[in-house]
């Protein structure tokens, strides 16, 4: 991705490349870090670092309306979903953290990742759990520190268990196995 030489902070969008779906997550990933290390409110959050993201993938994509709609909403869903659950997601969360290392003593990256990662596991039935996973333990290898991957996998997994006994998700990865 090319920047803007005039500002290094908004990314210049070829309209020729597709915003990826990991990207699209990254900037989620962020806009909720900082409203969470802000405490400014979702929606302000969602203008002050989201709205222009949404808008270049909205004018990237304006030949394929279609696809634009569903970028657009995973989006939106992600970011408001996570932001809106928050404290459910870190309550359940924590039941799958070790006694030596709760939830409350993890950096505030890995909570946004893994919260994220909950919630498209969740909502998101037309993705796949492991794909969802692998995307969050990727995105931790470039904005966590190097043991996380492996810590967010455990959490992760264990949490995907419980959900799937306890019926609170439908879908069945082919790649977990009981």
């Amino acid at each position: 991705m090319v920047t803007d030489e005039d500002d290094s902070d908004i990314p210049v969008i070829d309209p020729t490349v597709r915003i990826s779906r990991r990207e699209m997550r990254i900037a989620v990933m962020k806009a909720v870090f900082a409203c969470m290390a802000s405490g400014n409110t979702a929606v302000e959050c969602f203008e002050q670092h989201l709205r222009e993201f949404s808008q270049k993938v909205s004018l990237q994509m304006q030949d394929k309306k279609g696809k634009v709609e569903n970028d657009l909403d995973f989006i939106e869903k992600l970011y408001f979903g996570t932001i809106n659950s928050w404290k459910e997601y870190i309550e359940l969360l924590s039941k799958f953290t070790n006694s030596r290392w709760n939830i409350s003593r993890t950096h505030l990256i890995d909570k946004v990742i893994l919260t994220l990662a909950l919630h498209e596991i969740k909502t998101m039935e037309s993705i796949p759990v492991q794909i969802s996973i692998n995307e969050y333990l990727e995105i931790a290898k470039l904005y966590s520190s190097p043991e996380s991957p492996q810590f967010l996998n455990g959490i992760l997994d264990r949490t995907y268990y419980h959900l799937l006994e306890q019926g609170q998700v439908s879908k069945i990865d082919k790649f977990f196995k009981k």
